[in-house]
């Protein structure tokens, strides 16, 4: 790559005490034609050929591209955040205490290891929190994890389903959770 043009900082561009108005006119001129040849250099170095005013907006961008890059994230995308747990939490809870459909937790994983939208969920191989490629099991695992580690939003998750349920609204609920798992 070719080697940048160093710019005078304008701390050190002085026009001397004893310079009358027409050599500082002068002096000053000098240097807009010193920067605006080493901008062109610098379109130059980017390829930018354009001749138009804005030639200088693009050199900007070019620079700010090279320079000011956006920065990434590290490390994988983590589908299992707290609110995820939490939502799995309410999800068993609802099976095993509300809806007496199930009388354990590992029942309760199964069956939704085995429904959308927690199926469409466990899906992508991407998405477990653990090594286990069983869905029930990883739910299970997870569920356990939700309770020690995230009981806050688990409550606050209970109190939304709770909600639901006190408007006799239990397809509000079941959308919100759809729309939440299907997020990318």
């Amino acid at each position: 790559m070719k080697k940048f043009p160093e710019f005078t900082q304008l701390k050190h561009r002085r026009a001397g005490l004893l310079m009358n108005e027409k050599e500082i006119k002068s002096l000053v001129a000098s240097w807009f034609k010193e920067d605006d040849q080493k901008l062109d250099k610098l379109c130059e170095i980017f390829g930018i050929k354009d001749e138009s005013i804005d030639k200088y907006k693009l050199l900007s961008l070019e620079l700010a591209r090279k320079f000011l890059p956006k920065k990434k994230k590290v490390g994988r995308n983590i589908k299992w955040n707290p609110f995820i747990y939490a939502l799995l939490h309410t999800e068993v809870l609802r099976l095993k205490e509300i809806d007496k459909l199930v009388s354990s937790t590992e029942a309760a994983c199964r069956e939704l290891s085995e429904n959308n939208p927690w199926k469409e969920f466990m899906a992508d191989d991407k998405r477990l929190d653990s090594n286990d490629v069983e869905s029930a099991e990883t739910l299970r695992k997870n569920y356990y994890i939700a309770n020690k580690k995230y009981s806050k939003y688990c409550q606050m998750t209970t109190g939304a389903f709770y909600y639901h349920e006190y408007l006799n609204a239990r397809q509000g609920w079941v959308a919100k959770l759809e729309s939440i798992l299907r997020e990318p």
